[in-house]
């Protein structure tokens, strides 16, 4: 979505990022698992797991490089990685997890909104446009079917994202407290 970025060239950039193939696993496991084989094999695998991302933007390679690897492990990441591939395995359940928590629960119907049909569209610049279509040719087109609501990338990392921004919630590992409400969590001295 370079589009909504606010540097400028955004759309130029072809940078594969590894956490994204295990996001898509909720939806595509097969596909996702092919994926990982070929990056593994594109050099994106290193001691610790997948690395950040492989970036085939021509500008930053080095001399007589095909890619040039972000040899880094962000913990945002792999803790997307960890949690979509654990939904994976053990049948979706930290979405249900998340559902089950009264907070996210009431507010399920808002995930569930259809877009406005008479809305402002914001169209991209031109150079982006040109750019995308560059990319399409690295890149082969993919179909994406939802057949819930409850299973797709956006749904779930809306309710994370709800569910950790500042809303008084404290989450726990090891089955400790869970949830506690009030106040600033670290002004609490919550273990985030």
């Amino acid at each position: 979505m370079p589009g909504l970025g606010l540097k400028r060239g955004l759309s130029e950039d072809v940078v594969v990022a590894p956490y994204a193939t295990a996001l898509g696993a909720m939806i595509q496991p097969k596909a996702a698992v092919r994926n990982f084989a070929r990056l593994n094999n594109a050099g994106a695998g290193g001691r610790y797991g997948f690395r950040e991302a492989l970036d085939y933007t021509a500008r930053r390679l080095p001399e007589g490089a095909a890619v040039a690897i972000v040899k880094s492990y962000m913990a945002h990441h792999q803790g997307m990685a960890l949690v979509a591939l654990s939904n994976v395995l053990n049948d979706r359940a930290m979405v249900e997890r998340f559902h089950a928590d009264p907070i996210v629960e009431a507010t399920e119907l808002l995930l569930q909104e259809r877009i406005p049909r008479d809305v402002l569209v914001a169209r991209p610049r031109a150079e982006e446009v040109r750019s995308a279509a560059d990319v399409r040719d690295l890149v082969p087109p993919v179909v994406r079917r939802f057949t819930s609501p409850h299973g797709s990338i956006p749904q779930t990392a809306r309710a994370v994202e709800w569910a950790v921004r500042g809303h008084g919630d404290c989450r726990g590992i090891r089955l400790q407290p869970l949830a506690r409400r009030g106040g600033d969590p670290l002004a609490r001295g919550c273990d985030l």
